[in-house]
């Protein structure tokens, strides 16, 4: 080999050595500017930091290095650190210093759906490859230490996006958690990655991409099998039943989600109350009454305080399913011949409202529903009084007098709903709304009314004037 070729080598030696350690000095220079910008909040010492450790991060000589990942993912850290508290900081020369936790978690709320994502999403990328490129050492404990650091912030992220109903964003940043969360090395069945995967399953349905929704919530059904029995496992199954019936308008599938989430969770009430209102959709009503029925139970004998309002619903629904058995109409809504158990289904529906009443006494629709059983039914012997010809007195005092004991029925029940009505109306806040409870109102009255003309208590009639 002659000397030229020997000075070649050389150089070739040379510049390889020196273009490896030009990259090794980006990345001790990525951390020295951090180090300056830690220590002086200096702004042009983080941006020398970013564009140092990009260059790095893109050379073949540093990409494996886990020393680059972790300064990389401190840099990008701390840009999205900066830039969250410069919002927040924004936000308080405009509205003043928070008084109080309330109003400082509402700020930092607002700063968190303007923040950009990138710099919070490369950081916790970079601190996970630490933990791949290393499995021991000062490096990876302090790479594993801000994983749930970045988790947090993520977590604050795709929530705040969701409040603010960027579904979008939120989704991304929710994927994001389940993606960190396993990185951890966090179970799926703990509480942490099942509330990310339902948070998923939920803003997915919120974008009406109900194929992704889905996929959350079978996977999250999948969990909840791992796991001991419980009620909770119910919630993926009805969120499913939801999604075919009501958005995709798929019954049959639908149906058989739940056929499904029954035979995971048998007698789970809220399960039970999806196949009753399909019951009562279709209007198969024996079915749905046993399954209220079934329903009732199962909360008297939990006894849990907190079931009351539903309890009192379940009731109603019995209540309302005996009574349009016992008064049945036509698609027209004109009254069918009365059946001939219509006796024993007039005392069933009469149970039901009367134990929803006493459940929920400030219910409008309980007690005007209760009120029109007995109003309806007295309506009705009169009009067969009528009807009598005139020389069957003693029958028609007879009917009068059983219809007069109707009313009176109807009347306590009327009197409680129509205060219900008026302050309905009054606080309505829509004219929709308004529309609905002006119905409801004049319906009340009307009732009211006639009870007090055929009862004979017209003294009464001009407090409902007024």
């Amino acid at each position: 080999m002659n000397t030229k070729s020997l000075l070649l080598l050389a150089l070739l030696i040379s510049g390889s050595v020196l273009q490896t350690f030009s990259q090794e000095n980006k990345v001790v220079s990525a951390w020295a500017h951090l180090d300056e910008y830690n220590k002086y909040k200096d702004t042009v010492e983080l941006k020398a930091a970013k564009d140092a450790i990009d260059v790095a991060a893109l050379n073949d000589k540093t990409i494996n290095e886990p020393k680059m990942w972790l300064y990389r993912g401190q840099v990008y850290f701390a840009l999205f650190d900066h830039q969250l508290n410069t919002i927040v900081n924004n936000i308080m020369k405009k509205e003043g210093k928070p008084t109080d936790a309330g109003t400082l978690q509402k700020m930092n709320s607002e700063a968190y759906i303007s923040v950009d994502t990138n710099n919070i999403c490369v950081a916790a990328y970079s601190f996970v490859r630490v933990t791949q490129l290393e499995t021991k050492g000062e490096r990876v404990d302090e790479a594993r230490s801000m994983l749930p650091v970045c988790l947090n912030r993520l977590a604050n992220k795709a929530i705040s996006a969701y409040n603010a109903r960027i579904f979008p964003v939120a989704l991304a940043m929710f994927e994001k958690e389940i993606w960190l969360t396993k990185e951890i090395g966090v179970s799926d069945t703990s509480e942490l990655m099942r509330q990310n995967i339902q948070n998923a399953g939920r803003t997915a349905q919120q974008m009406q991409n109900y194929q992704k929704a889905l996929v959350y919530y079978q996977q999250l059904a999948d969990i909840y099998k791992k796991m001991p029995p419980s009620d909770i496992g119910a919630q993926p199954y009805l969120a499913m039943v939801d999604i075919y019936m009501t958005n995709m308008k798929d019954t049959a599938k639908g149906l058989e989600i739940l056929k499904q989430g029954m035979d995971s969770y048998p007698g789970n009430v809220m399960l039970l109350i999806k196949q009753i209102n399909f019951y009562l959709h279709a209007h198969n009503s024996a079915k749905a009454i046993g399954n209220l029925q079934t329903a009732i139970s199962k909360l008297e004998l939990t006894n849990n305080p907190q079931d009351k309002p539903l309890l009192a619903k379940l009731y109603f629904a019995l209540g309302n399913t005996y009574d349009n058995m016992a008064n049945p109409k036509n698609d027209s809504g004109r009254a069918l011949p009365k059946p001939s158990d219509y006796d024993s289904l007039f005392s069933k529906a009469e149970s039901g409202y009367t134990k929803a009443a006493q459940l929920a006494p400030d219910n409008f629709d309980i007690l005007f529903d209760l009120g029109a059983l007995y109003n309806n039914r007295a309506g009705e012997i009169n009009k067969e009084a009528n009807n009598l010809p005139v020389d069957q007195t003693d029958k028609f005092n007879k009917l009068q007098a059983e219809a007069n004991g109707y009313f009176k029925k109807a009347q306590p029940w009327l009197e409680q709903a129509l205060p219900l009505a008026k302050n309905g109306y009054a606080n309505a806040k829509t004219p929709d709304v308004q529309a609905i409870w002006k119905d409801n109102l004049t319906s009340t009255i009307r009732a009211l009314k006639a009870i007090y003309v055929g009862t004979g208590q017209t003294d009464k009639i001009k407090g409902l004037n007024n």
